[in-house]
């Protein structure tokens, strides 16, 4: 009888580590999700009143979403790098969807319309559309300086009608 309770005591060894273990996983497994789940914490400098600068460490080939309040009005908008290392901006609002408030999602190296479902290239946005009356990520003007990517507030609050 005694290698019978050896082994009994075996698997409930087994059994507390295989649990052990799935405990970790779980939790490992939600601390990811509920860190990549939060808004994007950034070390974007308070908008002054010509400007928002972002670091240009943040800026990496997945979008980040950043709001600016024009008025009373959250503009939202993207930075995103290019395949080719530059820096495209844009706002999270069609020129022609923007009514349906659903903005964009990036699926590798496109930005894709949640409400049409076109698809552009990163490396081609940061433009005003070329094809008016299509749908187009709308233009935000954006440029590099000291080791900032600076958007002028001005640009984002005449286009706070596409968020209000």
């Amino acid at each position: 009888m005694e290698p019978a309770r050896e082994k009994k005591k075996d698997r409930s060894s087994t059994s507390r580590a295989f649990m052990y273990l799935l405990g970790i996983v779980i939790c490992a497994g939600t601390a990811l999700v509920l860190v990549y789940a939060q808004p994007f914490d950034s070390d974007v400098s308070p908008p002054t009143e010509e400007s928002v600068r972002i670091p240009l460490s943040e800026v990496s080939e997945i979008a980040q979403w950043y709001e600016y309040n024009a008025g009373g009005v959250l503009v939202k908008y993207f930075a995103v790098r290019a395949n080719d290392g530059s820096i495209r901006t844009g706002l999270d609002a069609c020129d022609v969807c923007y009514r349906s408030s659903k903005g964009y999602s990036q699926t590798g190296s496109f930005m894709i319309c949640n409400n049409c479902g076109n698809r552009y290239e990163i490396s081609g946005l940061g433009t005003k559309n070329v094809n008016p009356g299509g749908c187009w990520p709308g233009y935000l003007p954006s440029y590099v300086e000291d080791g900032y990517l600076v958007i002028r507030t001005r640009d984002l609050e005449e286009r706070r009608e596409m968020f209000a």
